[in-house]
């Protein structure tokens, strides 16, 4: 568009200017003559000639009735009070309001207002791409790639490489565009037309063209990884200097300012098939706004919410499942958040810790990586977590094969990141599936099997330093170094039925319980014994003086024990009992006495958890 286009646009919107250079039509109205006087910026008048190119009709007319209230407030307001005459030219208005801040900021405000409406111009067209018949094998960077984003419904990745930013097409394979990097990449836009960049310093951001590069707008106080995409007419960010939620109505260019929040979130994501509703990641919980359109001043209303637990999720350990019905956040234990209800489900597959978790083309399957602690590379890796039949599936993935895997909704994809090429998987190398519980009883095997190894090496230690090492082997730990601890060792035991509630559910699904066990300073070393028929979390508090040497765990569903320390942690069969006088009490101090050599000496139970504390307190 040339300039003369421009200034043609620029005086069609602030009025009708006639007579001499410096004169004023007869008929020009006061707040015509103050905005010729202090005319806008060409930049306006580009944005405003785009909008009533590409806009739809009756958007074009609203957005020129908008723009007449829009530079009729802007004269009133900056003029503050002063009407000029019908006879008064443009440098009689000038010099009779003198130097104005107002006009600028005033412009920049109809600036930002006029490129939010064409991002949602750009925003509610098709796919940038569809996806190809044929599904390429790479794409390529120029230099090695730090990280991938997809489009959700269009065949396009925005890859940040450690020397560019680009645009890519999955048909081609060729850049869009690209650009030498420098900027602090946000994120893609649902339909891959749009995307965003923050400053080097990462506090201003701008939308941009997904082909030309081209600036839509730009949104001062944001950085680029807090603006979120919602669908293909809104958006939400966090404003740095309020620290209030933001959200964008591309429709109508209004910023609505979400109360109720806080300080704000860390994800959000569309309510599927709800249309204008939204669940946003809080570090108190989960809270649900609605976007209510259909009024002057759009409006953000908090319509639900979740405290019980917080989700403060990376973006590289959380996303949606592929139907778009789940939020995970996959940090130590696995958060599976329900869209429609809010409710929370914890699986916990502890020891093994999650690192991060990646969608998988399944809805169903959750890619998971992570190690059991202290790491030696057993039961370590990536595993496929069935939501549904609850099971683990290891990926039998070479060295040659990346673990920075990633999903790619729009071609229902699996792909991994190598070096400088994103590869794209037919499908994920896999070994048997097992059960979750089974995993988890594996992990907890591992950890235990260690501390036992631990034990013996220190038990074997021991007698070489007295001087009594011989050339008899030591003996397992159920015959061997726990009868001799147990010798001038109390015994003492905590059974129950179930832990108290924590709202957190096993691998299998079954509620994980949790009781606090408090070890007290004692003047004999203890034996601790716990026994629980539901899986329980047993907490061991110990205090200064407390002298645990073993623990003896036995439960029909596997429990996990934290807080041991150095003790050796053995699994002790699967019996239990939370009355002394009852025939399971029998069976466990049985199986006790069976690795100890001694009965238990002191029992306490009850049905459903409460807590505990153990060794008598030394006398001095």
């Amino acid at each position: 568009m040339n300039i003369r286009t421009v200034k043609a646009i620029i005086l069609a919107i602030v009025g009708s200017l006639a007579g001499c250079s410096d004169g004023l039509g007869f008929w020009t109205s006061p707040e015509e003559k103050i905005n010729a006087a202090y005319p806008v910026s060409e930049d306006v008048g580009l944005g405003v000639a785009s909008i009533l190119k590409d806009a739809p009709i009756d958007q074009a007319k609203s957005v020129k009735l908008q723009l007449d209230s829009r530079f009729k407030l802007r004269a009133l307001n900056c003029a503050k009070g002063y009407a000029p005459s019908w006879y008064s030219s443009k440098s009689e208005v000038r010099k009779s309001i003198g130097t104005s801040t107002c006009f600028a900021e005033t412009d920049a405000e109809i600036r930002k207002w006029i490129g939010l409406l064409r991002a949602g111009i750009i925003l509610a067209k098709p796919a940038l791409k569809l996806p190809p018949k044929t599904t390429p094998s790479f794409l390529v960077a120029d230099s090695f790639i730090t990280s991938a984003q997809f489009a959700d419904k269009a065949a396009v990745a925005l890859l940040e490489s450690q020397n560019s930013i680009s645009i890519v097409d999955f048909e081609s394979t060729n850049p869009l565009f690209r650009e030498q990097r420098g900027a602090k990449v946000g994120r893609i836009s649902p339909n891959g037309r749009l995307f965003v960049t923050g400053d080097s310093n990462g506090e201003n951001i701008k939308i941009r063209d997904s082909e030309s590069g081209a600036s839509i707008v730009e949104i001062p106080l944001v950085y680029s990884f807090q603006f979120h995409w919602l669908d293909f007419h809104t958006a939400i960010y966090i404003s740095r200097d309020s620290r209030k939620t933001v959200v964008i109505n591309f429709d109508s260019g209004q910023e609505i300012k979400v109360d109720g929040l806080g300080v704000g979130f860390d994800q959000a994501t569309q309510v599927p098939e709800v249309p204008d509703q939204y669940v946003l990641f809080t570090s108190a919980g989960v809270s649900k706004i609605q976007l209510l359109r259909d009024q002057k001043v759009s409006q953000v209303k908090l319509i639900a919410e979740n405290p019980m637990s917080a989700m403060t999720c990376a973006i590289n350990t959380s996303g949606k499942t592929a139907d778009g019905t789940r939020f995970f956040c996959a940090s130590r234990n696995l958060k599976l958040v329900s869209l429609s209800s809010l409710e929370i489900e914890t699986v916990t597959l502890e020891p093994f810790q999650i690192q991060w978790g990646v969608a998988t083309p399944d809805p169903d399957q959750i890619l998971l990586k992570g190690f059991v602690q202290p790491s030696n590379g057993e039961n370590g890796g990536a595993y496929l977590y069935s939501i549904v039949n609850h099971t683990m599936t290891k990926i039998d993935r070479d060295r040659s094969m990346s673990d920075r895997f990633v999903a790619i909704h729009s071609i229902q994809r699996q792909a991994v990141i190598n070096q400088d090429k994103l590869e794209i998987l037919t499908e994920l190398p896999r070994l048997s599936p097992i059960s979750a519980q089974d995993f988890a009883s594996s992990a907890q095997e591992i950890i235990n099997n260690r501390k036992l190894e631990a034990f013996n090496e220190q038990s074997i230690q021991g007698i070489a330093n007295s001087g009594q090492l011989t050339k008899t082997p030591i003996k397992s730990a159920a015959t061997g170094p726990l009868t001799d601890l147990a010798k001038d060792a109390q015994v003492e035991a905590v059974g129950v039925y179930q832990g108290n509630s924590s709202g957190s559910k096993t691998a299998d699904q079954r509620n994980l319980g949790f009781v606090d066990v408090r070890i007290r300073r004692s003047t004999k070393p203890i034996i601790l014994v716990l026994s629980s028929y539901e899986p329980v979390r047993w907490n061991l508090i110990q205090e200064p003086g407390a002298r645990l040497v073993a623990v003896l765990v036995s439960s029909y569903y596997p429990s996990q024990v934290v807080g041991a320390g150095t003790a050796p942690i053995v699994v002790n069969g699967s019996s239990y009992a939370y009355k002394i006088d009852s025939p399971e009490y029998r069976v466990l101090n049985q199986a006790v006495s069976n690795v100890t050599g001694k009965s238990i000496g002191v029992f306490q139970g009850r049905y459903d958890g409460g807590q505990y504390n153990i060794g008598s307190v030394a006398r001095w």
